[in-house]
């Protein structure tokens, strides 16, 4: 008679695990938010147009240091996720979802779409905010070969050369990399 129930339950589709169904729920809409912003993962903690999705971006960062950092003490990574999930809204929800096994799944999953873990940081806003005007120039001309005379974004087609140079120069962080090359960045422009 289980049987009979279970079968029921399944189909009318019941969710047995609320908390694996809420993380595939939010990688779904980081896929979806990849393909509006031409196929970058860098999502921060206080993205003002989904908010929650920017929490929880943040707390899967969180949770890939606190597993590269604990690397084969499993007891000791098990205690981390949970401190990690005790002070999120997952806290009330039992031991679903946490076990190392999962984790593991999980970053190989974000990993697969490009998952940035390690975003520019703070300090580096100008760079940021530079690097946003030229993923502004991609999505409306397909194209990252910026005009130095360039009207909309003054000194964009200068910032995209010394980008260049910088990479060069060996100067630009692997993350910048990264990013600049999630949006087809041509490091070669004579090519």
């Amino acid at each position: 008679d289980i049987v009979c129930r279970i079968g029921r339950l399944n189909d009318i589709g019941f969710v047995w695990d609320p908390l694996e169904e809420q993380w595939k729920e939010k990688y779904q809409r980081l896929i979806a938010f990849q393909t509006r912003e031409n196929n970058s993962t860098l999502v921060f903690h206080d993205y003002d147009q989904d908010p929650e999705l920017g929490q929880w971006v943040e707390k899967q960062r969180v949770l890939y240091g606190e597993f590269a950092r604990m690397g084969d003490d499993v007891e000791a990574l098990k205690e981390s996720i949970r401190r990690a999930f005790d002070t999120s809204t997952y806290a009330a929800e039992g031991e679903n979802g946490r076990t190392v096994e999962t984790m593991a799944s999980r970053i190989s999953r974000l990993n697969s779409i490009g998952f940035v873990w390690d975003p520019p940081l703070v300090g580096d806003d100008q760079w940021m905010e530079k690097y946003q005007k030229l993923r502004a120039y991609v999505k409306e001309f397909d194209s990252v070969l910026v005009p130095y005379d360039y009207s909309a974004a003054p000194g964009l087609g200068n910032w995209v050369s010394q980008q260049r140079r910088s990479y060069k120069w060996k100067t630009l962080s692997k993350e910048q990399i990264f990013l600049l090359e999630s949006i087809g960045f041509v490091w070669d422009a004579s090519v």
